[in-house]
């Protein structure tokens, strides 16, 4: 499977299916780290996360002129035994991990079997690790040093919230780069106990049956500005909201946002994430924003729980958002804030 010539099949309400897996799959590193997150394993076909990961991560690949594959065994079924959210964060936190260093040819995704386990790979064509940052690679808060850019940036959690994931489901990981020449990221998984051959005339990876919020989500009116630095969450968040019908207007940045509102921008909603770049806070950044925009109405969007910015925009009575977030939920608050198509 690849994103050249996108499927005009692969609709908004597809796309916001998978979305559902992104936001549930942004579980915030404390939540791991406390030991409250209860596993859950069941068997996972990978065939479904890989097609995931194509529908959230295919078109921006597309856009930036990259090859996104997936390569999957024809004569064995691959499923695994894990916690499929748990899964899906890896994954997705792997892939990210990868188009954000990817500036030519592509990334690949694809299963081997290995010794009675499933060896999940990540390969991309980036700028590699260099040998003196291999050893910390997996550390919370690495961001590669001078390579990072406002492209690329994020907070330099992904890999460990990986490496703490495989912790805690048993799950085997690790990597080999060659510096200027690219990555392999892996994750060996025990096997399902679920059939040694793929059935005769299985379809390649699909998506999966929309979900049931999605048949009685109403469109929605109105236009959002989303502040967010983190280009990969950006994108799918607007494209969630763009399923709704809602117009979006994005920002990296305080300045950006600001500048957005002095060309004309008016939004009816504001969704601010709370750690922005360079130190910036997003619930100042929000209340700046609001008070440019008085007619609109704003929320703070954090995978933090106990933050001391967090505790005093709820006091202060603002709505906060915590990752992992419901679509539903997000849904019941814009189309009150918003209104829905034809009200």
């Amino acid at each position: 499977m690849a994103t050249r010539g996108w499927p005009r099949c692969w609709t908004a309400s597809r796309t916001a299916r998978s979305l559902t897996f992104l936001f549930n799959a942004l579980l915030d590193l404390s939540r791991l780290e406390s030991g409250t997150y209860a596993v859950r394993r069941e068997e996972v076909p990978l065939a479904a996360v890989f097609g995931d990961v194509a529908t959230v991560f295919g078109p921006d690949a597309l856009q930036r002129g990259l090859r996104l594959r997936i390569a999957l065994p024809r004569r064995r079924h691959a499923a695994v035994h894990a916690d499929a959210a748990l899964l899906r964060q890896m994954v997705f936190n792997l892939v990210q991990n990868a188009l954000r260093y990817t500036r030519s040819g592509g990334v690949l995704i694809g299963a081997r079997w290995r010794g009675g386990a499933w060896r999940v790979e990540v390969w991309d064509t980036g700028a590699g690790v260099p040998l003196e940052d291999q050893h910390r690679i997996y550390a919370p808060f690495y961001r590669g040093g001078t390579r990072w850019t406002q492209e690329v940036a994020g907070h330099g959690l992904g890999l460990s919230v990986v490496a703490r994931s495989a912790r805690l489901i048993g799950a085997d990981y690790g990597f080999e780069s060659a510096p200027g020449r690219g990555s392999c990221f892996w994750l060996t998984l025990e096997a399902a106990h679920g059939p040694a051959a793929a059935p005769r005339g299985a379809p390649a990876p699909a998506v999966a049956p929309r979900a049931p919020w999605q048949e009685r989500l109403a469109s929605l009116e109105g236009t959002c500005l989303l502040v967010e630095d983190d280009p990969q969450v950006a994108r799918a968040v607007s494209d969630l909201l763009q399923s709704w019908g809602v117009r979006v207007e994005v920002a990296a940045t305080a300045a950006q946002a600001l500048a957005c509102v002095d060309r004309g921008c008016l939004p009816d909603a504001v969704l601010c994430d709370e750690r922005l770049g360079a130190g910036q806070s997003g619930f100042a950044v929000l209340q700046e924003l609001l008070q440019c925009c008085p007619a609109a109405r704003g929320a703070i969007v954090s995978g933090e729980h106990d933050a001391a910015a967090l505790a005093q925009a709820e006091d202060e009575g603002y709505l906060v958002f915590r990752k992992p977030l419901a679509p539903e939920a997000l849904h019941a608050v814009l189309s009150r804030w918003l209104g829905t198509a034809g009200h």
